[in-house]
């Protein structure tokens, strides 16, 4: 079975391998996109929202929930896929994690983890959750979103700075390169 660029478009992606596993009972490629900061939850999976643009190749949904790279491991391997191989990268708009696993279908009960079970790294969060068809809620995680976009932001003005130093620099204009790196010292000052 070959699974490109179509889990980060769902909401439910865990219905979707549940799907495939009924489908296949030898390989599956899987191509996604996956979570690198856990900012919110969706039943016993944590992850992130993304939005849905509203063209042919997007969800139906408004969203779409993007796991972990751990929980869409505990999500194949609950239903009988195995990691075999594993490419990470970064791909897509602001080059966003993506994947690429080779998963082996093996018989139910032989992969190493119940459906709903719990995950060694973090058992409290396999609770069971009532209602996982809601939007999903924010995890302790989401209240950093705010200073995690600060310090992307401020290492982009860095950048920045720097290439106008290394210009000037290079123009033989050494007050106006002083000039500039006291400036991005000052702006990173004002910002703490």
């Amino acid at each position: 079975m070959f699974c490109a660029g179509l889990l980060y478009h769902m909401t439910k992606p865990w219905e979707i391998i549940e799907w495939m596993s009924g489908l296949t009972n030898k390989y599956m490629f899987l191509d996604t996109h996956y979570a690198d900061v856990p900012l919110y939850r969706a039943g016993p999976w944590w992850g992130n929202v993304y939005p849905e643009m509203g063209s042919e190749t997007c969800g139906t949904l408004n969203y779409a929930f993007w796991p972990t790279l751990g929980d869409l491991t505990m999500m194949l391997l609950q239903h009988g896929f195995v990691p075999r191989f594993q490419y990470r990268y970064g791909a897509g708009h602001f080059l966003q994690p993506r994947v690429w696993m080779l998963c082996e279908k093996v018989p139910n009960g032989l992969s190493g983890a119940e459906p709903l079970g719990t995950n060694p790294l973090r058992p409290d969060a396999r609770e069971v959750v009532s209602n996982i068809d809601e939007y999903p809620g924010k995890s302790p995680f989401h209240d950093l979103s705010p200073a995690l976009d600060m310090l992307i932001a401020l290492k982009a003005k860095r950048e920045e700075f720097d290439a106008m130093y290394e210009h000037a620099k290079r123009q033989g204009d050494i007050i106006e390169a002083q000039s500039i790196e006291l400036h991005a010292l000052r702006e990173a000052q004002r910002k703490i």
